[in-house]
């Protein structure tokens, strides 16, 4: 059995050098990479008059603008973006086998097959985020690294990992405070409980100070808030309905069995209780990552239940050991599911491919000297770690704004509908040469020569 598990670890890690990334792949990516560029250089805020302009999901902070997203991410890249931008993929690969070595322990606690590890390594959301530098595969190694350190009687360092994850995602805390309060129910030693808070309020004191710097005030932590999205119960029905499909088809009944068994067993109580919580708060939430079919839609839309993945799997695998025909299952599904992730390594090594390519088009055709007008779908490839830029978001930025600029440059990526009315009405206003293809091209960058009745 240990033989299949580090086979399956080491070819994932196969996979993952083979088909490294060499570029990222969203604007939260971005936003990550710089805001982490910037604290390598011992600074928290992009300032202008140093020549470090933001990236795309920036806001304006007490001194500069700062990045939207907690800074707990950005500060774990820096070790390895000081040494390389390219670099700052290789953290997330750690986590992956750290996390996949945890799950394989916590397993065995429990007198659990480590078998059942399989599904958390192969399953193809955790895969293809730890081929990204976004925050959810972090968030899941240090949810993991205190629940190990909890039913471990670590108590102490539990809490310091519980509280090392409210910097890196808001809705770590609203987990965190779920589990406490179920375990409180759940476990008869109520003391245990209670050394969970001294990490917990040192990270709390941490995390309400970061706020004060960035932005004079403690408070400053809702507005970001405000900024990362909304909730709504107009979500609710479809968002719960996709959650719930996705939870029980991929892994047959894994949600319900989570909540079902767990309800009914007092150990379990805590997992299924903070899982069933998520769920339901994700599904109020605006946002549903979705591809371009329904089986990356599948993959991708399940990246916010990560950190409780490990929770359901758990409680799923200790309703399924009871028949002993299951590990010859997992053994059987385990070719496939290392194909699909050998799939899904290629495929997103492709979209890279795609990424890295519009990157350099950019770089290679607009200089530092100039004011680079970007689309929403432009701006996420704007990065200090790839050279100075100046530039506005297209969306944003009225004609009038741009009539005493000199070597104005406007980058068009191809993306949402909207940003194609939005370009029209602004290349009528203006003359313009091509620099590279044209309104119609996937990459359109043209030099602004004056606007009309200028």
């Amino acid at each position: 059995m240990r033989k299949v598990l580090w086979s399956v670890l080491g070819i994932s890690i196969f996979l993952y050098l083979l088909f490294y990334p060499q570029m990222y792949g969203i604007k939260d990516e971005s936003a990550y990479l710089g805001m982490s560029y910037i604290i390598g250089k011992g600074d928290m805020f992009y300032r202008e008059e140093n020549g470090f302009y933001w990236t795309c999901s920036c806001i304006k902070g007490k001194y500069g603008r700062i990045s939207k997203y907690p800074v707990g991410n950005s500060l774990l890249l820096v070790p390895f973006v000081s040494i390389h931008w390219k670099a700052g993929f290789i953290m997330n690969l750690i986590f992956y086998v750290l996390i996949s070595i945890l799950f394989i322990k916590i397993l065995e606690f429990f007198n659990i097959t480590p078998l059942f590890s399989l599904l958390l390594m192969l399953h193809p959301t955790f895969i293809l985020f730890s081929r990204t530098m976004m925050s959810d595969i972090p968030s899941l190694f240090f949810i993991l690294l205190g629940i190990y350190f909890f039913y471990n009687r670590k108590e102490i360092l539990a809490g310091f990992s519980f509280g090392m994850s409210f910097l890196i995602r808001f809705s770590n805390i609203p987990l965190t405070i779920s589990f406490i309060l179920a375990a409180l129910f759940a476990e008869r030693d109520k003391k245990r409980i209670y050394r969970l808070f001294p990490g917990l309020v040192i990270f709390t004191f941490f995390f309400l100070l970061y706020y004060y710097c960035a932005f004079g005030s403690i408070f400053g932590v809702f507005d970001v808030m405000r900024h990362t999205g909304n909730f709504s119960i107009k979500y609710f029905s479809s968002h719960f309905l996709f959650y719930f499909l996705v939870l029980n088809l991929l892994y047959p009944g894994m949600l319900i069995i989570t909540c079902v068994h767990g309800f009914r067993h007092r150990k379990w109580f805590p997992f299924s209780f903070s899982t069933l919580l998520i769920v339901l708060l994700y599904s109020f939430y605006y946002y549903l990552d979705k591809g371009k079919n329904p089986i990356e839609t599948v993959v991708r839309g399940s990246r916010y239940i990560l950190p409780v993945l490990p929770f359901m799997l758990l409680v799923y695998a200790d309703y399924l050991k009871k028949w002993k025909v299951m590990e010859k299952i997992i053994l059987a599904c385990v070719p496939f599911l290392v194909l699909f992730s050998a799939g899904i390594h290629y495929k997103h090594d492709k979209f890279l491919e795609r990424q890295k390519e519009i990157r350099e088009i950019i770089y290679t055709n607009t200089t530092e000297n100039e004011l680079l007008i970007c689309n929403g779908s432009a701006s996420e490839f704007i990065n200090p770690v790839f050279g100075k830029r100046k530039w506005k978001m297209l969306e944003y930025t009225k004609i009038k704004e741009l009539k005493g600029e000199k070597n104005v440059v406007l980058v068009h990526v191809k993306g949402k509908k909207k940003y194609e009315k939005i370009l029209r009405d602004f290349l009528r206003k203006a003359n313009y040469e091509s620099l590279v293809g044209d309104s119609l091209s996937p990459v359109f960058i043209a030099r602004i020569l004056s606007f009309k009745g200028s």
